[in-house]
């Protein structure tokens, strides 16, 4: 876990001059607000985690639980702006990601509901517990619905995706002729 704190503040000295440019000297609008949202998610949830680890266990579970599942929320909205972008204002379809996207989260919320807490285990610290009904826990019903709908909503992302560069074409590349693979592109957009 140590790494973490270094690791985090070295991505955000590498990448503050870029923000600076790009995000604090211009007007705020959503875009920014989304990009805050995402990029400081994970500092300010390592950094709660870090204040309540050793006051209470239950307070740490919670915390952890609550950033760990909100933060599938800003990575919704994006995928379902992107849709939304590139299916040429196609709201419906976009709502539909969105939807999709967000099941996941709601149904993950549902742990607070079974009276989730933390226990101190000695040999292994505090750990989650909570009270969901066995009926739940062995059908995987839970795990079930929110990997499905997270699945269908990237798959439905890639195909708008795919759908809208197929139809408007590759745009020229300076350094030869258009990547026929995505091993290509990912190698180009790489350089």
């Amino acid at each position: 876990l140590a790494p973490l704190p270094a690791f985090l503040l070295y991505d955000w000295i590498i990448a503050l001059g870029e923000e600076v440019r790009l995000f604090w000297t211009r007007r705020f609008t959503g875009a920014s607000v989304l990009y805050f949202f995402i990029r400081y998610i994970g500092i300010l949830a390592y950094g709660l985690i870090s204040v309540f680890a050793p006051v209470r266990c239950a307070l740490l579970i919670k915390v952890q639980a609550f950033f760990a599942i909100f933060a599938y929320i800003p990575w919704a909205v994006f995928a379902a702006l992107r849709v939304l972008a590139l299916s040429q204002m196609n709201r419906p379809l976009s709502i539909l990601v969105l939807i999709l996207s967000l099941a996941s989260p709601a149904v993950n919320f549902m742990n607070f509901g079974y009276g989730l807490t933390g226990v101190n285990v000695l040999t292994t610290g505090c750990q989650g517990e909570d009270a969901t009904p066995s009926y739940v826990t062995t059908m995987y019903v839970v795990t079930i619905v929110s990997r499905t709908t997270l699945i269908l909503a990237d798959l439905l992302v890639i195909a708008v995706t795919i759908r809208s560069t197929r139809r408007k074409g590759m745009r020229a590349f300076p350094f030869g002729p258009a990547p026929q693979s995505l091993g290509e592109v990912l190698l180009y957009d790489g350089q």
